[in-house]
């Protein structure tokens, strides 16, 4: 369970993470809009800010309308784009497993496929698994399939937002895998070895 900092007002994160474009927010829709931005689902909001999972998810609805974003996704990456910094201090407060997961410096890199890339990128618009198969030249099928691969590789299982906000503040964890040209068999050390003799 998260948990808030008892010695901390409900709204003191108003005051240290001054998003641009909050003004015309309550600031319930404020604290609301900011724990959305550290990519946490309904039921995290609602257990932060005392409320139940379905409340939290109309405050969500209303923060991302009010800021002309689509979605959580979208308004998330909207975040971490206009404030780098302060989306980390929220990530180190209310997402301390992607914030780790981030920071590590031990942490192997991602390999991805060329594919899984471009899905990584085009999922930062927040858009239908089907609008990303357009873009990418697959069915939402294969979109879907794709994301799964890539959260299997992450230790701690990101969200579908969290990937996105994941991709946007640390592309350097994401690496392109080689790939094999397709129907060949791959070349073993004793051929390799052969042939430059």
């Amino acid at each position: 369970m998260i948990q808030q900092n008892a010695s901390q007002p409900l709204y003191a994160l108003d005051e240290i993470l001054p998003f641009p474009g909050m003004w015309g927010l309550t600031p319930r829709e404020k604290h609301i809009a900011r724990l959305a931005g550290a990519c946490l689902d309904n039921q995290q909001i609602g257990e932060i800010a005392n409320l139940s999972a379905p409340t939290a998810r109309n405050y969500v609805h209303t923060v991302c309308t009010k800021a002309f974003c689509q979605n959580r996704t979208d308004f998330a990456v909207w975040c971490a784009l206009a404030s780098r910094v302060d989306t980390i201090r929220l990530l180190r407060t209310y997402n301390p497993n992607m914030f780790s997961f981030m920071a590590s410096k031990q942490e192997a890199l991602v390999l991805v496929s060329q594919r899984e890339m471009d899905v990584m990128y085009f999922n930062t618009a927040g858009g239908q698994y089907r609008d990303i198969g357009e873009d990418v030249g697959a069915t939402g099928t294969m979109v879907s399939t794709s994301m799964f691969r890539i959260r299997d590789k992450i230790t701690f299982r990101p969200t579908r937002t969290e990937l996105a906000v994941m991709f946007v503040l640390a592309k350097h964890l994401f690496a392109i895998k080689p790939e094999r040209p397709r129907g060949k068999a791959p070349i073993s050390a004793s051929a390799l070895n052969a042939a430059q003799s």
